[in-house]
């Protein structure tokens, strides 16, 4: 293997960039097109198995080209039928131009290239089969091609080699998109199971680190006097904290189940205590939770509680934050889905103001994102 080439070096690290954002690859086909001297390129899966596996990107291309070759083209391309016609080695890091798969005089008779490639300024090729596919593994067929409008000599031996070279990373970085993209698909169902729970649920890790909460378990971070964070870590539940709460968690990691009862004082002292039941349930090793969350290590349940909700509900909460009127009404509308632009327009003030109030949000509240506050706050508001 040749040593690699300024433009070589600079598209593997895109391409390790792109593994985990599928918006860089456009980047990544630069390089390569910038390298090959190429007018146009393309990174796809030619037959994916499914809506969910379809990776796509391309420069030079016009936007309906993938619509297009997926519905009406894709069965027919000759440059593919060529290769399995001729028995090319279609294997992962083969590279092969497109006059070895179709020579020119087929090519030109064929429909295909008529009306689809033609229009799209296409004559020569060069495509690296990054992966072959692995049914087992759910991998599908992913290729990288380099394309030259008509008029253009073809990619040389010497273009075909030069991009084999770089197979190895490239292929790492589309068998780390689509690990990606599986481990998001599971913690979105994840997170979606866990909602779908009425009880507050909190994951865990095994200090007591707050991983994930499901839409009740946020919503009852709100209210501090049940629970209270330090950072992400569990500081205290109810009365519980400090030694008592060290080892609740212990015993938890020691694979019991502990429970402790909660108790709020009333709002009198005639009045009887709010109470719950708190349950940490440790998880065993093939748990689906730490597949979506590696150190998750225990499930923590809040039963037998009614948390308040309603406007009041929130303004107390709002209040036991330290949040003036004006940022508790900036948080109001963030929760019922407005922009900071939105909220500005309504209450002739300037963007500048609603976001330093939202800075002052997050400065109290210890949330960072405006997601985050939607999540937390929206539920006391029992819409």
């Amino acid at each position: 293997m040749a040593a690699w080439d300024s433009e070589q070096v600079a598209a593997v690290r895109m391409a390790t960039a792109a593994a985990s954002d599928a918006t860089r690859w456009p980047e990544v086909l630069q390089r390569l097109a910038r390298r090959f001297g190429a007018t146009a390129a393309a990174v796809h899966t030619p037959t994916p198995p499914s809506a969910e596996r379809t990776l796509y990107a391309s420069i030079e291309f016009s936007p309906d080209a993938l619509p297009e070759y997926l519905r009406h083209w894709a069965s027919q391309d000759p440059w593919f039928l060529g290769a399995a016609r001729r028995g090319l080695p279609l294997r992962d890091g083969y590279c092969v131009q497109g006059e070895v798969a179709c020579p020119w005089d087929e090519l030109r008779r064929t429909a295909f290239y008529n009306d689809f490639a033609r229009p799209q300024a296409i004559q020569r090729l060069m495509t690296l089969i990054v992966d072959a596919g692995r049914e087992a593994e759910e991998l599908p067929v992913t290729v990288v091609t380099l394309y030259r409008r008509p008029g253009l000599e073809s990619f040389s031996a010497g273009d075909v080699r030069a991009l084999g070279d770089i197979h190895a990373p490239l292929q790492l970085a589309v068998h780390a998109h689509w690990a990606l993209s599986t481990a998001r698909r599971a913690a979105h169902f994840a997170a979606e199971t866990l909602d779908e729970l009425s009880v507050p649920v909190w994951v865990l890790d095994g200090r007591g680190g707050v991983l994930h909460a499901n839409a009740a378990g946020s919503g009852l971070l709100a209210d501090d006097r049940w629970l209270q964070l330090h950072g992400n870590r569990l500081v205290r539940i109810g009365q519980c904290s400090g030694s008592a709460l060290a080892q609740f968690v212990d015993e938890a990691r020691c694979q019991l189940a502990p429970e402790r009862l909660l108790w709020l004082p009333g709002p009198t002292p005639q009045a009887r205590p709010a109470t719950a039941r708190a349950r940490l349930v440790p998880m065993p090793e093939d748990h689906a939770c730490r597949t979506v969350w590696p150190k998750a290590r225990m499930l923590l349940f809040v039963e037998g509680l009614t948390p308040a909700r309603g406007p009041e509900a929130f303004d107390e909460a709002a209040k036991r934050h330290g949040l003036t009127p004006a940022e508790r009404g900036v948080l109001a509308q963030l929760v019922r889905g407005r922009s900071p632009q939105q909220i500005a327009q309504a209450h002739a003030r300037s963007v500048h103001t609603v976001r330093a109030q939202l800075r002052q949000i997050f400065d109290k509240t210890g949330v960072r994102r405006q997601s985050e506050l939607v999540r937390v706050f929206g539920p006391l508001f029992g819409d």
